[in-house]
């Protein structure tokens, strides 16, 4: 039985559909966690294969990156947003979203390096769109973000913001597995299975858009346009260069 933990969200939904039709019940156990959990559950040995945020990564010794697949996007990704009641150039404080190290990250990263702005950041028990107004800003990410884009004055898509800085895409989580967690040819049953699931993501728009809060054309837009899956060379680029700026980052 393989244990695979994996983002609740609607963009890994091919995926999940392309394992799920290629292992029986049987074979493969599925988690469906936000992608802090998914980072925890791997550290506490729950799981054996997992989508695992890249801010996360650092923390990690011993883990197999797969090097095919990825949740990634090059320019706006609809689903991952800072919102704020004012221009960013008047943002004084920010709100992280406690789902998401790597979308955190990549906010302070733009912050300091892009719109060269100095600000206090913290992290809040409560919905951090509750706590957007006046001069505090908020980093949101997913499904949920998606759908509470319209609440806002200012809506910045971080992925984009990072396109314009860098040039480059931007990779949001890997798939990773314990070192021997597969063997040979359970590695290459599992990335066959992602690829299948890929294929046919159109598919998969038009099976859960729905269910996620999507309309049809807005959930086959988001899955074969605005998320990218293939973790190419630029993706694996871009991780690097989001590890350094991320490093440079002083500590909360």
């Amino acid at each position: 039985m393989i244990r695979v933990a994996l983002v609740s969200y609607f963009n890994t939904k091919p995926f999940s559909d392309g394992l799920e039709q290629a292992f029986g019940p049987h074979e493969m156990e599925y988690h469906f966690l936000s992608p802090a959990d998914c980072a925890k559950a791997m550290h506490a040995g729950g799981c054996d294969v997992a989508l695992l945020p890249v801010g996360s990564l650092l923390d990690f010794q011993g883990l197999d990156v797969l090097n095919h697949f990825c949740i990634g996007a090059d320019g706006a990704v609809d689903s991952v947003f800072l919102f704020s009641d004012v221009p960013v150039q008047e943002v004084e404080e920010l709100i992280l979203d406690p789902h998401s190290r790597t979308s955190n990250g990549l906010a302070r990263i733009l912050f300091s390096e892009h719109w060269k702005r100095p600000i206090t950041v913290r992290t809040s028990s409560q919905r951090p769109l509750d706590l957007v107004k006046k001069h505090t800003a908020a980093v949101m990410i997913g499904d949920l973000a998606h759908a509470e884009r319209g609440r806002f004055k200012f809506v910045y898509d971080l992925s984009h913001e990072w396109k314009i800085m860098t040039g480059l895409p931007f990779v949001f989580a890997v798939w990773v597995c314990k070192q021997g967690g597969l063997d040979s040819i359970g590695l290459r049953q599992f990335e066959s299975a992602l690829g299948s699931g890929w294929l046919q993501r159109k598919k998969s728009a038009e099976k859960w858009g729905a269910t996620f809060g999507y309309t049809p054309k807005d959930a086959e837009s988001y899955l074969t346009q605005r998320i990218q899956y293939l973790f190419d060379d630029a993706k694996h680029k871009a991780m690097d260069h989001f590890f350094k700026a991320l490093k440079a980052l002083p500590d909360l």
